[in-house]
C-alpha cells in the first residue's frame, strides 16, 4: 500500500486503534478487527464504465486482505465523483451486513470499496470477525411490515431532517450489534431486516426486538 515504508508514521489512538500514514495515505486498524484505508482522490479524468470500476474494486480487495468466502455484491452506486461497492459474505444463505449501532464512525461494513469515477481507489473498508459467525438463536418475531413500521417510528432519530423516501427493497440479513464505544468484536449475529430507501441501503432492523440502526450512507443500489 505504501510505496516508501521509510516515511510511514504510526499513531496510536486512545481507543486502541493504530493509524499508519505517510502523509498522503492512511491505514487504520481497530481492535475489533476492522480495517480502513484511504488515499487522496486521483486527478479528474474521463469517467470509466461500471464494469471497469467493479473490476478495480474487486481486484484491490483480492490483493489486500483476500476475498471473504462466499462474498457477493450487495450494493452498488455511482455519483458524479465516485462509485461505491458493498460486498458481503453469506452464512447459511443470509448476508452478513456487518456491525451496526456502534459509536464513533458508526457502521462497520463487511467489505466496502470506493473508486473514483475515472478510476483509482479512494477508500477500502473491511471487517474481519476472526472466527466463523455463530448466529444467535433469537426468534424472528417481526414481519416485514413491522420492520418498516420501526423505521417509520424512528425516522427522526435515524435520518434527522431527511425527507420522506420510497422503500425500494427489504430483505433478511444477519447483523452484529456493537456497543456504545464501538470497541471489541461482536458477540453475536442476529437475524435482521435490511431496508433500502430510494435505491440505497439505509437501515437495519433487529428481527426480534425491532431495534433500528442507520447504515452509513453507501450511495448504493441494493441488489437482493
Amino acid at each position: 500500500v505504501f510505496p516508501d515504508a521509510g516515511v510511514v508514521r504510526t499513531v496510536k489512538g486512545g481507543d486502541g486503534s493504530v493509524l499508519f500514514t505517510d502523509g498522503q495515505q492512511g491505514l487504520l486498524l481497530r481492535e475489533d478487527g476492522s480495517v480502513r484505508y484511504e488515499r487522496p482522490a486521483p486527478a479528474g479524468g474521463r469517467a470509466a464504465g461500471p464494469v471497469r470500476l467493479l473490476a478495480e474494486a474487486a481486484g484491490f480487495a483480492a490483493r489486500h486482505g483476500g476475498w471473504p468466502r462466499g462474498a457477493r455484491l450487495l450494493s452498488l452506486g455511482k455519483t458524479d465523483g465516485e462509485a461505491r461497492f458493498l460486498f458481503a459474505p453469506a452464512f447459511r444463505g443470509h448476508p452478513l451486513i456487518g456491525v451496526v449501532g456502534v459509536g464513533g464512525s458508526g457502521y462497520r461494513p463487511p467489505l466496502r470499496v470506493r473508486v473514483a469515477a475515472s478510476g483509482g481507489i479512494r477508500s477500502y473498508e473491511r471487517f474481519v470477525p476472526g472466527a466463523e459467525p455463530q448466529p444467535a438463536a433469537s426468534p424472528v418475531e417481526l414481519r416485514a411490515e413491522a420492520a418498516l413500521a420501526a423505521v417509520d417510528r424512528g425516522w427522526s432519530s435515524l435520518f434527522g431532517g431527511k425527507p420522506a423516501a420510497t422503500v425500494t427493497d427489504l430483505f433478511p440479513v444477519l447483523a452484529a450489534w456493537g456497543d456504545a464505544s464501538g470497541a471489541g468484536a461482536p458477540r453475536e449475529w442476529r437475524p435482521a431486516w435490511a431496508v433500502a430507501l430510494d435505491g440505497s441501503l439505509a437501515a437495519v432492523v433487529d428481527a426480534a426486538t425491532g431495534r433500528a440502526a442507520r447504515l452509513a450512507p453507501d450511495g448504493g443500489e441494493a441488489i437482493p
